[in-house]
């Protein structure tokens, strides 16, 4: 099933002519998450994103705020759409080098309902391999980790 939701993912994606960017992660690791953008500053060049849980950094479900490598990349994260995107360490802090918009965010959970995970994706949780090999399999194989 998550195969064929990432396969479905990516047809989706080229099929609406989102490309995928060729900023380099430089010598960093390159991280992937699926998150909710919650704010963007154009001027100041950041996104303010609720992610999942990370399992390369064992990071837990958090929001943050994340520089953006091109200004481009902004058409792909609009306040309110859930994305896919990949980031490595810059700076001291986190930059995104790569964003494929979703879906729409789902509705937030009702008052006293507590979070049980953010439950973005159908299920998929955490298949952060899957979303790297979907990334390589999209950018050609071309990038190196």
């Amino acid at each position: 099933m998550k195969s064929l939701l990432f396969a479905l993912l990516a047809a989706a994606t080229l099929a609406a002519g989102f490309a995928v960017s060729a900023a380099s992660p430089g010598a960093g690791a390159s991280h992937f998450a699926l998150g909710v953008v919650q704010d963007v500053d154009r001027a100041a060049r950041v996104a303010t994103i609720a992610h999942e849980s990370i399992e390369s950094l064992k990071w837990p479900t958090m929001t943050m705020q994340f520089s953006v490598a091109d200004a481009a990349l902004f058409e792909r994260l609009p306040a309110g759409r859930q994305v896919a995107f990949e980031f490595v360490a810059a700076g001291g802090g986190h930059r995104i080098v790569n964003a494929i918009p979703l879906a729409q965010a789902p509705a937030a959970p009702a008052a006293g309902g507590g979070r049980q995970g953010m439950g973005m994706h159908g299920g998929m949780g955490g298949d952060m391999a899957g979303m790297r090999k979907m990334c390589d399999e999209m950018m050609g194989g071309s990038r190196k980790h």
